[in-house]
């Protein structure tokens, strides 16, 4: 424990006995989750029920809507005459849908939780529905991350929304999570019922993560990120080729790279989650090379250890410099055959929100298993210079933690809590399902999502 006057960040323990109960184990067989996808993914959509393009569309729920009825979905207005990004017709019919999840909230409030009286605004538990804590530990980071919280609330996110996009959910999606995070920061309860933000999402991106089975919390977040993503993208989304060589001129190719890709691409998501990497591949036979950009918003990093080890050697690991040779080699365009090559991938655009995931799940023997490493990091000061490309820009590398998704137990069988420094009074909190409690400390091997911030 350090005294508060230190430092209100929490200090981390050495691993020791679970802090948490594990869930116990699902009745049905446990289905691995897919490898998670590159940057803002188009969700795999083939178990997601058809729903006509239709004004008379609607959207199922389960126990019906609100009232027991349902909840209609907005129509597809076809906008391509008008110059406004939403109509006010459109911008009306998504607004009661924000409005119907807030009374879905309040009406779910048991007679125990009233009594409790109010909570903390930003400190308000979510009730867990059965294996729903990947769910709920992946939203209390979100709802502490700094941007979104602005971003998505009642009076912001309806401006955000695009209904030319042809992904997404329409706005669906965005006006949920806003009333969820309106309402944990109006902190008139202790903790809510998010039932119908789950019905919602299992609707409109992802089914299987509403079967009642724990899931991975980087999987929900990758689909919900899109998700938010795809409804407040206010480009048109196209891809272009990339033509890059990289070496001497790759500061002019990535400038090219950059007014291009933000012309397909251009959400608030991306604009503050978003992380621009650079991959170099380079023939060791004649020296012809080839660059590639991509956007990211979470960095997936191996553990390089089954016992202990810094954050900064799996970084290091994962920006090393690999040898790409027999059947990997490289089809080098200037020899015209495949090449013994190398390959490096740097950082060239840090974002404001940066996400490191660790992949403490491997397969072995047809079952997951879990490195339980402790990964050793510094909360207060992390510095990506090293992560960057050589020839990037510089300015603020420097950042700090402020939330972190944990995990204890078994990918099927176990279970998810979050701790997070509140937006606003950044003190910490640990969110365990229902129950926020102010916390000191947690165990450095249960890390599995890191949050920082450019400080």
């Amino acid at each position: 424990m350090i005294p508060p006057s230190t430092s209100t960040v929490p200090q981390f323990e050495r691993p020791g006995p679970p802090i948490f109960s594990p869930a116990p184990t699902a009745s049905k067989p446990f289905i691995p989750p897919p490898p998670p996808p590159m940057a803002f993914p188009i969700p795999d959509r083939t178990s997601k029920p058809s729903i006509p393009d239709s004004p008379d569309s609607l959207i199922s729920r389960q126990n019906g809507g609100v009232d027991g009825g349902v909840v209609k979905r907005p129509p597809l207005l076809d906008r391509a005459t008008k110059p406004a990004m939403i109509s006010k017709e459109y911008e009306v019919q998504i607004l009661s849908i924000y409005d119907q999840m807030t009374m879905a909230i309040e009406r779910s409030i048991d007679e125990r939780t009233r009594s409790r009286g109010s909570g903390s605004p930003g400190a308000v538990g979510l009730y867990n529905m059965g294996n729903t804590c990947f769910m709920s530990a992946t939203l209390q980071c979100l709802f502490q991350t700094p941007g979104l919280s602005e971003v998505f609330t009642k009076r912001n996110f309806i401006t955000k929304v695009n209904t030319h996009s042809r992904l997404g959910s329409k706005g669906i999606i965005s006006a949920g999570f806003a009333s969820l995070s309106d309402t944990i920061w109006n902190g008139t309860y202790t903790a809510i019922r998010p039932s119908r933000f789950l019905q919602l999402f299992a609707t409109e991106v992802y089914t299987a993560l509403n079967d009642g089975r724990q899931h991975d919390a980087s999987e929900f977040q990758i689909f919900l990120l899109d998700a938010l993503h795809e409804d407040t993208n206010q480009a048109a989304r196209i891809g272009f080729e990339q033509n890059y060589r990289g070496g001497q001129a790759i500061r002019q190719e990535a400038a090219d790279f950059l007014k291009k890709h933000y012309m397909f691409t251009a959400s608030p998501v991306n604009r503050i989650l978003g992380n621009i990497s650079v991959s170099e591949v380079r023939c060791l036979t004649c020296g012809e090379s080839s660059a590639t950009f991509e956007e990211n918003t979470i960095v997936s990093v191996e553990i390089v250890s089954t016992s202990s080890c810094s954050l900064d050697n799996c970084l290091q690991s994962h920006f090393s410099t690999t040898r790409l040779d027999g059947d990997s080699c490289w089809n080098c365009p200037k020899c015209k055959q495949p090449r013994p090559s190398t390959r490096t991938s740097k950082l060239w655009q840090p974002p404001t929100v940066l996400i490191i995931h660790l992949k403490r799940f491997s397969m072995f023997n047809g079952d997951f298993e879990k490195n339980t490493a402790q990964v050793s990091f510094n909360p207060e000061s992390f510095d990506i210079s090293p992560y960057l490309h050589e020839a990037a820009p510089r300015d603020k590398p420097n950042y700090k933690l402020y939330a972190a998704t944990l995990h204890n137990g078994r990918l099927n069988s176990g279970h998810y809590t979050a701790v997070a420094s509140h937006l606003k009074s950044e003190k910490w909190h640990r969110y365990d399902d229902e129950t926020v409690t102010p916390c000191e400390k947690f165990q450095q091997s249960l890390a599995y999502i890191l949050f920082y911030k450019r400080c």
